[in-house]
């Protein structure tokens, strides 16, 4: 599972763009603990849980970046592999929604870069017989 914020974040260089991936993942921690918890709507959050997935680059003693976080409640977060399918499912709309509610001026035209991008390749005026 990769949202779109995951493949903005992995496309900017680790060292030229270390601001801008600080700036990404400081504001998604900002926001994402004054959200209710994804399984139940529950205001009070613990903290927000790392989500660990096959593909999402971590493994034993390897905590996945902050873009993995959901919010959950502590309860919640005590038996947090029976959710994992949820997470699996409401992540991408989680991350959906922080790119709709930030301000990140660069997500957004990335955002519409890719869209751009992704429309001139549909379109092939030699396959139209233009």
């Amino acid at each position: 599972m990769i949202t779109i914020l995951i493949q903005y974040y992995d496309s900017l260089d680790p060292i030229l763009d270390a601001k801008r991936r600080k700036e990404v993942i400081d504001a998604y921690n900002a926001w994402v603990i004054y959200e209710p918890s994804i399984i139940d709507g529950d205001v009070r959050v613990a903290r927000p849980h790392h989500v660990r997935l096959i593909n999402n680059r971590c493994g034993t003693g390897i905590k996945p970046n902050d873009l993995w976080q959901v919010p959950i409640t502590y309860a919640q977060h005590q038996v947090e592999y029976k959710y994992r399918k949820i997470f699996e499912e409401k992540l991408p709309e989680l991350h959906e929604r922080f790119i709709n509610e930030t301000k990140l001026h660069h997500l957004r035209v990335w955002i519409a870069m890719q869209r751009n991008a992704e429309r001139s390749q549909k379109f092939d005026p030699r396959e139209s017989g233009i």
